[in-house]
C-alpha cells in the first residue's frame, strides 16, 4: 500500500510540473547580457517559477542574497509599519488595518498563525551603491493558494525599525509619500538576484493584462536611485 501511495505521489508530481512545462520568452532586453543570460538560466529548469526563481548551480555569475526568516512576534511594532504602509488607505475604517493597533495586532497573530504571513529579511545592496541595506520580504498570504496573495519588497533603515520611504518607493515603482498596495501590487511576487556583482529584482505578475509576464528592474543610486525595467519575458506554456 506504502508504494502504491509513492507512486501516486510521484504521477502527480509529474503531471504537475509538465503541467506547467514551457518557457520565458525575452520580449524586452534582447542583446542585454544580464536579460540573456537570466533567460537562460530560467529555461534549464524547464517550467514555471512564479513564487520565487531561483539559480541553476551551473550559471555561476548568478547568486541569490540569504533571506532569514524574522520572528514576527518580537518585532510587532515594525510589522504594523509594514503592513499599514503596504494596505495604505485602500480600506474602508472599520477594517483592521485602520483600526486601533491592538485590533491590527490580532489580525498579524491570526496571519502568522495560519502561515498567510511570513516575513525574511536580507543584506543586499540593492541600489547599487557599494553599501548594503536591510530589505525585506514580505509574504502576503499563500503565493498561489490564498484568494490574494503578493510578495512585496521593502527597504529598512540601519536599526531596523523603520521604512526607508524613498528607496523602498523606488523599489516598488510607486511615487514617493503614496502608501498603499492592494491594487498595484496584488498576485505579484517579488524577488532578488545578483549578477556579476550587481543587483537586481524581479517581479512575476500573474493577474491581469500582464499575467505571466516576467520583469526584471536595476536600481542604481549613481543614476539618481531610479528603478527601471531592464528586461521582460513572457512565459509560454508551449516551448517556441
Amino acid at each position: 500500500m506504502r508504494r502504491i501511495i509513492i507512486l501516486l505521489f510521484i504521477l502527480v508530481f509529474i503531471f504537475s510540473v509538465s503541467a506547467f512545462a514551457g518557457e520565458y520568452v525575452l520580449v524586452k532586453g534582447k542583446g542585454v547580457e544580464v536579460c540573456e543570460a537570466y533567460g537562460k538560466n530560467l529555461n534549464s529548469f524547464g517550467y514555471v517559477m512564479a513564487c520565487e526563481r531561483e539559480i541553476n548551480p551551473v550559471f555561476k555569475e548568478f547568486s541569490k542574497p540569504e533571506w532569514k526568516e524574522m520572528d514576527i512576534l518580537e518585532n510587532l511594532d515594525l510589522v504594523i509599519k509594514l503592513t499599514r504602509f503596504l494596505e495604505g488607505e485602500d480600506y474602508p475604517e472599520e477594517h483592521p488595518f485602520w483600526s486601533p493597533d491592538a485590533k491590527l495586532e490580532s489580525f498579524i497573530k491570526h496571519n502568522t498563525k495560519y502561515g498567510h504571513l511570513v516575513i525574511k529579511l536580507t543584506q543586499v545592496d540593492i541600489d547599487n551603491d557599494g553599501k548594503k541595506e536591510n530589505v525585506i520580504k514580505y509574504y502576503d498570504g499563500k503565493c498561489g493558494i490564498s484568494s490574494y496573495y503578493a510578495t512585496p519588497l521593502l527597504v529598512l533603515n540601519d536599526d531596523k525599525k523603520e521604512i526607508e520611504i524613498k528607496k523602498t518607493s523606488s523599489l516598488l515603482q510607486k511615487p514617493e509619500g503614496v502608501v498603499g498596495l492592494i491594487k498595484m501590487g496584488k498576485f505579484t511576487m517579488r524577488d532578488v538576484f545578483v549578477y556579476k556583482n550587481k543587483v537586481y529584482s524581479d517581479r512575476w505578475i500573474d493577474a491581469g493584462d500582464e499575467k505571466w509576464v516576467l520583469e526584471v528592474f536595476v536600481t542604481e543610486s549613481k543614476k539618481d536611485g531610479i528603478t527601471k525595467e531592464v528586461c521582460k519575458y513572457r512565459y509560454s506554456f508551449e516551448k517556441q
